[in-house]
């Protein structure tokens, strides 16, 4: 039927493997590092986050490293098709190169942002006995991974969809996909939504794609 025990709706699982039903715990390789794990994760996921709020955008201004938090030609030119475009992407758009600091910075906040996303992936794989039945791990994920979504990115947002959200979803045995779906998709949708709809509205006021 439409819902399965306890009267949940039965949510598909996506296009990963659900881990269901999931190992003992006792078989879990990670499950005694989950709260030090997951302590980490959330700090270095709000850390990064708050760089692209006003506050972060300020203070890396202030010392000379606005262009971190920028994307580099070669990430510009990733989003773009083989052309006059890309080719002027590749060579700065423009604007001077950045500095060798500048470049450094970018690297190093996007490492920790992949790092943080992958501890909570793995936790998934080795440890999906103790995570996935723990609803303060499924707070704290979802907490720690949409701190600051709103002043995101829209290719943060993808990163962020496509490394964690979709994973973690997609091994979640059925049990406990309600949990995470209130986690992880619960306040996701809606501002996705807003996002989608404000950027078509602007779109359309710019007059872009009108016919002459």
């Amino acid at each position: 039927g439409a819902y399965g025990g306890g009267g949940w709706p039965n949510i598909p699982a996506g296009m990963v493997r659900p881990v269901d039903p999931p190992p003992p715990v006792e078989e879990c390789p990670a499950a005694d590092h989950l709260e030090w794990v997951l302590s980490i994760s959330n700090a270095l996921c709000r850390a990064i986050h708050d760089a692209w709020t006003p506050n972060g955008v300020a203070e890396a201004a202030a010392l000379g490293l606005d262009r971190a938090l920028c994307m580099s030609p070669e990430e510009q030119a990733a989003h773009l098709v083989h052309g006059p475009a890309r080719t002027f992407a590749l060579e700065g758009g423009g604007m001077p190169p950045a500095s060798d600091t500048a470049d450094a910075a970018r690297n190093f906040l996007r490492g920790m942002r992949d790092s943080a996303y992958a501890l909570v992936q793995l936790l998934s794989v080795h440890a999906p006995g103790a995570f996935y039945p723990n609803r303060a791990a499924a707070a704290a994920v979802g907490a720690a991974s949409f701190h600051e979504l709103g002043h995101m990115h829209d290719r943060h947002a993808r990163v962020l969809l496509h490394t964690l959200v979709r994973p973690v979803l997609g091994r979640c045995p059925a049990a406990h996909r309600p949990i995470w779906h209130a986690a992880l998709t619960a306040g996701l949708l809606p501002h996705m939504h807003e996002r989608l709809a404000g950027s078509w509205a602007r779109v359309k006021a710019s007059g872009v794609g009108k016919a002459g």
